[in-house]
């Protein structure tokens, strides 16, 4: 699983032809098919809403996912335990109106999740990110444990170095694998340390969360994919704001130390498949014990 770089280079205007495994989308691109669904629920109105593109190649390669909907995507809606003795023009007229109103609700964080929840830090994780194996400097991460449970508990059981006593099921001694200048860099490719691999606490995948966190600003920290409900351990940490992956990828925690040095890697020559030409390696990696808080605004 290899993970991002589906965008444009703004300079030479090139493109990669394709993404492979684990991945992010950029801005400029976008084609290839997703399946999302959600579940909403007020009183005796069930939703299930699901949107389908083309279908997804048997060969697993994935091309990135514009933040735009495009012509193409055909939208399904089928509704349960709803009954109207209405005008049939005017009953779906309205209806349609509430959906649409109803789903951007349903995608609104702030109207999902109250904000001492979305913003509580439950856990800190620490990352010794070595050059070349020089002396590692110390990186970092808040956790927003209630936002998303299930991915922060994966993040923080990989984050103590092993899991289960196992030496190779855990961050520690992993590989920061892909860098795209101005965008991310990616890691968390316990086990082919190329982006093709990784497993969870789970089996080698589990599911979304829901999106309460934009990615709205450098430092964030998400999970990379290889589409809907495909989370392993591969992350990504956002040098600069990418809002076009919302709703695709579950932001689970913030930088708060060290973004310099983060930024100082993404700076890095890399080759022509975005690996970066010099060793990064998680040196060691844990998790600082604290009472948990509520992250401050100025570090938001």
């Amino acid at each position: 699983m290899h993970l991002v770089q589906c965008w444009t280079n703004k300079k030479t205007g090139s493109q990669p032809a394709k993404c492979h495994g684990h991945h992010v989308e950029s801005h400029a691109d976008v084609k290839r098919g997703t399946f999302c669904h959600r579940r909403a629920q007020i009183g005796d109105l069930q939703l299930a809403i699901s949107q389908t593109n083309s279908p997804l190649p048997k060969d697993s390669t994935f091309e990135s996912i514009a933040s735009n909907t495009s012509s193409e995507t055909k939208s399904e809606i089928k509704i349960e335990n709803f009954d109207l003795e209405m005008n049939p023009i005017l009953t779906a007229s309205a209806f349609l109106l509430f959906v649409a109103g109803l789903s951007l609700a349903y995608l609104d964080p702030e109207k999902t999740i109250p904000d001492e929840e979305k913003w509580l830090v439950t856990k800190t994780a620490y990352f010794d990110l070595s050059i070349d194996l020089n002396e590692p400097k110390r990186v970092l991460i808040a956790l927003f444990g209630e936002a998303a449970p299930n991915t922060v508990n994966n993040f923080a059981a990989l984050s103590k170095g092993t899991y289960r006593g196992d030496p190779k099921f855990g961050y520690k001694g992993s590989k920061i694998h892909k860098v795209v200048k101005d965008f991310i860099i990616q890691g968390g490719d316990i086990t082919s340390e190329d982006g093709t691999g990784g497993k969870s606490i789970y089996g080698n995948y589990f599911n979304d969360e829901p999106f309460y966190h934009s990615h709205q600003a450098p430092g964030y920290i998400s999970m990379a994919n290889k589409g809907p409900d495909s989370n392993s351990s591969q992350f990504f940490i956002l040098i600069q704001r990418a809002r076009w992956l919302d709703g695709k990828h579950v932001v689970f925690g913030k930088v708060i130390e060290g973004m310099e040095y983060i930024k100082e890697i993404s700076d890095m020559d890399v080759t022509e498949g975005g690996m970066p030409k010099r060793l990064i390696t998680i040196e060691d990696c844990g998790l600082i014990r604290h009472e948990p808080y509520v992250l401050p605004e100025d570090q938001r």
